[in-house]
């Protein structure tokens, strides 16, 4: 971000943002009409399929590498700019139903205090330091003596130990709403399909990869 040119970066950020949302809305709404789906499981799915992988999208960036696919050095910086919005949204349509289930549809629910928890939490503050240390910090000499070497062979054992960990619980899915596993299968694409769609939109209008 610290070398990149924030005019270039500026539409594909917003999209990125917009996106995280629309996916969130998306799935919140596909999954409300859906029986036998707990309001909190849908609203829980939305998020996390709203929440860029940080996993998918590294191996993205090797298999782009690997094919000599020039792309924006910064585009990695895009993943909070999805993550964040999609995370706290999905937090606060949660909460803000469980507040009103609890309480009845006419209670005020203060959002505001949700969006504060949600962005005060761990994970969310780590993606904002994040941010940060590559705008004022000097990392280049730690990236290239030691994440990049190690980078790949960690994300290899990583994707290995998530296919684990889906293989060893895969059973569990005959235990709960089958609408998730057909979820899992059509969302990415229609989430694949609207960022494709606005992201070529940042091409013709910046010039974005």
């Amino acid at each position: 971000i610290r070398s990149a040119n924030l005019a270039d970066m500026f539409l594909p950020a917003v999209i990125t943002v917009v996106i995280g949302i629309l996916i969130v809305l998306i799935g919140s709404a596909i999954f409300r009409k859906l029986p036998g789906v707990k309001p909190a499981d849908g609203y829980a799915t939305a998020g996390l399929f709203g929440a860029v992988s940080a996993s998918t999208l590294a191996a993205a960036m090797v298999m782009m590498d690997a094919e000599a696919l020039p792309f924006e050095a910064w585009v990695p910086a895009l993943y909070p700019f999805m993550d964040i919005p999609a995370l706290v949204l999905a937090i606060v349509l949660a909460n803000v139903h469980n507040e009103k289930s609890k309480n009845g549809k006419s209670h005020k629910v203060d959002t505001w205090a949700i969006v504060k928890e949600s962005l005060q939490g761990s994970a969310l503050s780590a993606l904002i330091l994040g941010l940060a240390l590559g705008l004022f910090a000097r990392p280049e000499s730690v990236l290239h003596s030691f994440y990049e070497p190690l980078f790949r062979g960690l994300l290899s054992i990583l994707m290995l130990v998530l296919g684990m960990e889906a293989w060893s619980r895969i059973r569990e899915l005959k235990e709960v709403a089958h609408w998730f596993a057909i979820y899992a299968f059509i969302g990415p694409i229609l989430h694949g399909l609207i960022a494709f769609g606005l992201g070529y939109l940042a091409h013709l209008w910046t010039g974005f990869s």
